[in-house]
């Protein structure tokens, strides 16, 4: 039996090593392309349990068989933007304005107040279930608090907005060329915040939670920020093109994706530190949107909408027949995971720990035995790497957990 021997630094290096291979082998996945008679979508969004989209034939509703998409609305507008704000849906049009559906997509009515006539509106975004803001191609940032029949000017009116999004209490704004600014104070002020971004043409602004912040340049490539937006790092290397046209992370491992320009999806396992291609059946590589549903990662392209199953659970099936280490089940649930160790460790003092994408040690004990349990029911879905070593000899195991 052929043992793996490693020093600290050696088990480092091939940690690394490993959750990267793990990402490139498990995550190679079909596209499908969906049922939709349309051509370019340009946004995806969800409505008590229903997807919608945007596109550059007005808007689509899929259908409960959760392949078909259907014309509801709009046949001769283009939608660039949709949000939800209660009972209430909201599209931001190509030279149309603001628009307004009390029935789910429905039927729509002018929402623009007193909105320049002609004005497009490239995003749309509810805050608080009472304020919603706007993002222009002329006049910068606008907001209303009721449902468009009024629109108050808020600052930025010399940019072209392409992505707005709250973080905590702070309003990011995305630009066309300017980069990107952010309000404390609901858009009265605002300050630059762009440090570190190394391309003005700011496509998305992505909050997955109050202490993160992501952002998608037209060249420039995808960046990572702090809540506070204060300085940005770049995160592109392994993403082919740099030109970032949407964002969204979760979905069952909790991956970032972006969609890009011309390289189709990329998705990354550790915030941005390495990334995973998905091009293989996408007939059209340019993503406008992306949403995730409880089975699928979704994307809106200029030539059709696709879905692509989530990452294939389980690992490598000729590394795990030849690791003499075996752990089941796997995948994993919260029942907790069982160890079988070669029979040459049995009665000798086995020590475990096991650690998450980032590095981090999340499970450490002592064991004696041929079979350990670790329990599991605290960890959180995703991809580890379980160490076990007995005196000089170490082994290692990828699971995943459900």
């Amino acid at each position: 039996m052929k043992i793996l021997r490693l020093s600290p630094a050696t088990f480092i290096t091939l940690v690394s090593v490993l959750f990267v291979n793990f990402s490139a082998t498990t995550l190679a996945q079909n596209w499908e392309k969906m049922l939709f008679q349309g051509t370019s979508a340009y946004c995806l969004a969800e409505k008590d349990g229903t997807l919608f989209a945007g596109t550059n034939e007005g808007i689509y509703k899929l259908e409960s068989d959760g392949k078909t998409w259907t014309r509801i609305a709009l046949p001769t507008r283009t939608i660039f933007s949709i949000t939800v704000k209660g009972d209430k849906m909201f599209c931001g049009t190509a030279g149309d304005g603001v628009q307004r559906s009390d029935d789910n997509g429905q039927t729509w009515t002018d929402a623009n107040g007193n909105l320049t006539k002609g004005i497009s509106i490239q995003t749309l975004m509810v805050r608080d279930g009472a304020y919603l803001f706007a993002g222009a191609n002329v006049g910068g940032v606008f907001m209303s608090t009721d449902n468009g029949g009024n629109w108050q000017s808020k600052g930025l009116s010399n940019d072209w907005i392409y992505s707005l999004v709250m973080n905590g209490e702070t309003l990011f704004a995305g630009t066309f060329g300017n980069g990107i600014s952010r309000s404390h104070d609901n858009g009265t002020t605002w300050l630059k915040s762009d440090t570190g971004i190394t391309n003005p043409f700011v496509k998305v602004i992505y909050s997955p939670s109050t202490s993160l912040l992501y952002a998608g340049t037209l060249g420039g490539g995808a960046f990572r920020t702090l809540s506070t937006g204060s300085s940005w790092t770049d995160i592109s290397a392994g993403i082919a093109g740099r030109e970032i046209r949407s964002m969204v992370m979760g979905g069952k491992y909790n991956y970032l994706y972006v969609g890009t320009g011309k390289d189709g999806v990329f998705s990354s396992a550790d915030s941005g530190r390495s990334w995973q291609q998905f091009k293989l059946d996408l007939g059209n590589l340019s993503i406008n949107s992306l949403i995730l549903t409880a089975t699928h990662v979704i994307a809106g392209t200029d030539d059709g909408i696709y879905r692509m199953p989530y990452a294939p659970l389980g690992v490598e099936e000729e590394y795990a027949m030849n690791n003499p280490m075996k752990i089941f089940p796997q995948p994993v649930g919260n029942s907790g995971l069982n160890v079988s160790f070669p029979t040459n460790w049995n009665s000798q003092s086995i020590h475990m720990n096991l650690v998450n994408v980032m590095g981090e040690t999340v499970f450490e004990q002592e064991f004696s035995g041929e079979l350990a349990h670790i329990p599991t029911i605290g960890l959180s879905s995703g991809v580890y790497m379980l160490r076990a070593q007995c005196g000089r000899e170490s082994m290692m195991q990828k699971l995943v957990k459900e």
